[in-house]
């Protein structure tokens, strides 16, 4: 089983909460406005403000979940501008524990299933200490001996007295020494030095109770790295985004690694540049200032997100330049509808988030989010967006209003104001209250006469009897108005199809256990 999890902007499913409120989907967030840093709670199905809490530190930036995922009991709360977290109840967001530490953290959004373990890097130097989930106390540390500022070497240089680093980062990615935490097997992780541009690997084995970690090998980069992601189909392939230099015209590149025997081995990099067109119609995409990865949901392709306002599509497997595509300024994350055909970029420093369709890798739509810009914070959009169904959920962080995009209509739909800056987050849903949302969506909104159909659907009721059923529209459910049919097979998430549909306006319609109430109901045309 693979052990790498990230948790940062993923859904986190809770089997059992003590004390749970009404809200079943809950966005909790970090708000670094000093003085005011706070957690806040949203119901993001009904876009209401639960509750918001004060949190000591300066800088909180992350509220990053702790622990095995579907029983997530704890929230880290990560203040950047001071050496310690503070760990808080998921449930009810009530202050547990503070932990000091032997650096200002940056990000602790990787999980060890293996042995419960937290990884948290530093922001002020390239370290990391390893945290025990059960007892919330640091257990190991790694990239102390680690010197600094050396970025022209090709050979990472060690000091074991190195105690008070002066460190700096010169490429796109901010001030931010060490970039995001990963577990690379359940015995191996990664630290990301950007001010030496090098990619840590770090074994880790147990001695008289203790997590003894040791340097395994070092790869150099053409500039600093921001990330490293799993490939879904392999337990050891990985592929990185380097941020690249808007001074030195550096261009920021995608690179794939494997993991042999401990250590990682670059097997390939893709500069991201494309020219297009022929003659006076040619233009060239570049890309600087890259930021997050993201691969598709059928693992074939990697989409790089870059500030110079270009998305690159590549290949994940030979790393060649699919297409390239012009977004907004700051472009920084990319979600993906997981049986919907749409994705959206956040751009960090514009007033959109862009829409495209991620199976034919083409632009589709900018949406104009339209909330006053307060000047509180250089981010427009947070780091945290998500998509669950027809929805795409994020925060405008200068301004402070958590904001929903109706992903079928691509229209801008609801908003809630809660101030201050929230930055970042996770969405978590909870199983023990009532059935969550029943979703279906088709492939298409238009057929031709006998075209195939592939219907998508999530939260079934999971009874052999579910079904899904196509009816013209405005009939009523009954079985005389059934034009066509699927059972499910007790599948709560999957999908179906129909052909040999003639012309018409037709419905699909989700049912549970052989009934004819329906659960949840889309539109379609044959023409």
């Amino acid at each position: 089983m693979n052990v790498i999890k990230r948790t940062s902007m993923a859904i986190m499913f809770l089997a059992s909460v003590s004390s749970m409120m009404s809200a079943k989907s809950i966005a909790i967030f970090a708000d670094e406005h000093n003085p005011n840093n706070r957690i806040l709670a949203i119901d993001y199905k009904n876009m209401e403000l639960i509750d918001e809490n004060p949190v000591e530190g300066s800088l909180n930036h992350h509220a990053d979940v702790i622990g095995e995922v579907k029983n997530a009991k704890y929230i880290m709360m990560v203040p950047k501008g001071s050496n310690f977290v503070t760990f808080r109840k998921v449930d009810d967001r009530s202050f547990v524990k503070k932990l000091n530490l032997p650096f200002q953290p940056r990000s602790g959004d990787a999980y060890n299933s293996k042995y419960n373990l937290t990884l948290l890097t530093a922001s002020n130097r390239p370290s990391a200490v390893i945290i025990d989930n059960n007892s919330l106390k640091i257990v190991g540390r790694a990239g102390f001996n680690l010197s600094c500022n050396q970025y022209t070497l090709n050979k990472i240089v060690t000091n074991s007295t190195f105690n008070n680093p002066s460190c700096t980062a010169s490429d796109f990615g901010g001030s931010q020494i060490s970039g995001h935490p990963i577990w690379l097997s359940s015995k191996t992780f990664a630290i990301l030095d950007r001010s030496n541009k090098f990619v840590h690997v770090y074994g880790i084995s147990k001695v008289d109770g203790e997590w003894k970690t040791k340097l395994k090998n070092s790869i150099k980069t053409n500039s600093s790295m921001h990330q490293i992601i799993p490939d879904a189909r392999s337990r050891n392939i990985f592929y990185g985004m380097t941020e690249g230099n808007f001074n030195t015209n550096t261009l920021a590149r995608i690179y794939k690694f494997k993991l042999i025997h401990g250590k990682l081995k670059t097997i390939g990099y893709r500069e991201l540049s494309l020219t297009k067109g022929l003659f006076l119609n040619k233009k060239t995409y570049k890309g600087i200032g890259g930021h997050n990865l993201y691969i598709t949901p059928n693992n074939r392709y990697l989409y790089g997100a870059t500030a110079s306002g270009v998305v690159f599509v590549v290949k994940s497997k030979n790393l060649h330049i699919k297409n390239a595509f012009n977004v907004g300024k700051g472009a920084g994350h990319v979600n993906f509808m997981k049986h919907g055909k749409y994705g959206v970029v956040t751009n960090h420093q514009d007033a959109f988030a862009t829409v495209f369709n991620w199976r034919t890798h083409k632009f589709v739509k900018n949406i104009y989010t339209k909330f006053d810009k307060e000047g509180i914070a250089s981010l427009l959009h947070s780091h945290s967006p998500y998509i669950e169904g027809k929805y795409f959920y994020n925060f405008w962080t200068d301004g402070g209003v958590f904001y929903r995009i109706n992903l079928n209509t691509l229209t801008l739909d609801n908003s809630v104001y809660v101030g201050g800056i929230p930055i970042q987050g996770n969405y978590y849903k909870f199983l023990n209250s009532d059935q969550s949302e029943t979703m279906i969506n088709t492939n298409k909104k238009s057929y031709r006469v006998y075209e195939k159909m592939t219907v998508n659907f999530e939260n079934m009721q999971g009874t052999s009897r579910d079904w899904i059923g196509v009816f013209r529209k405005g009939t009523q459910n009954n079985w005389y108005n059934v034009v066509a049919w699927r059972w499910t097979y007790g599948k709560k998430e999957s999908n179906v199809t129909f052909k040999y549909l003639p012309r018409g306006q037709y419905e699909v319609r989700a049912f549970f256990n052989n009934k004819y109430k329906p659960e949840a109901t889309i539109s379609f045309t044959v023409k």
